[in-house]
């Protein structure tokens, strides 16, 4: 017997159960959705976003420093600018261009496994021949705790940028 398979818009269509056109509409059902939510916009921003937080990542790097120098400028500037994002997100119309910066731009330059990796060289047996166990802890906690600092330094300061360029205090200071 034919049943009802519900469309997108509300209208009814036709199908025998267990057969193609039930799957094909199903499918059809679920693309159309797709594409009338922001679901496409926001991935294919993050996407790009991710893509410029690499490009941004590999363009701080420093030659001649240490990889722990441009891993803490890299997070110092991703943090800052996700303070900064976040401050103005109201005024950001669009909502899949906020996660794109954020969740991409940001993300891509301000990695969690970048900081790990970085941490797991400054420590590794090889890396400090000679240091014993407990002097290696020790670094190891000096890199969390320096990181986190640099991570709410970075905050910090995109809050301050954001104060700052905001409009409407741009705009009274310029009457007063």
């Amino acid at each position: 017997p034919a049943g009802p398979l519900e469309g997108v818009r509300g209208e009814a269509k036709q199908a025998r159960p267990g057969t193609a056109l039930t799957c094909a509409s199903a499918c059809m059902n679920v693309i159309a959705i797709w594409r009338e939510s922001e679901v496409p916009a926001t991935l294919g921003l993050i996407g790009v976003g991710a893509c410029l937080g690499v490009a941004v990542r590999a363009g701080l790097e420093i030659p001649d420093t240490s990889v722990w120098f441009s891993f803490m400028l890299a997070n110092f500037v991703g943090t800052a600018t996700l303070s900064l994002l976040t401050a103005h997100k109201s005024s950001l119309q669009y909502g899949p261009l906020f996660v794109g910066a954020g969740t991409g731009l940001c993300g891509a330059l301000t990695t969690f496994s970048s900081w790990q990796q970085v941490s797991a060289s400054l420590v590794l047996p090889s890396s400090r021949l000679g240091a014993d166990a407990g002097q290696l802890a020790y670094l190891w906690i000096q890199v969390q705790v320096v990181g986190m600092a640099v991570n709410a330094a970075g905050w910090v300061f995109g809050s301050h940028l954001a104060v700052l360029l905001e409009p409407s205090r741009q705009l009274s200071r310029s009457l007063e």
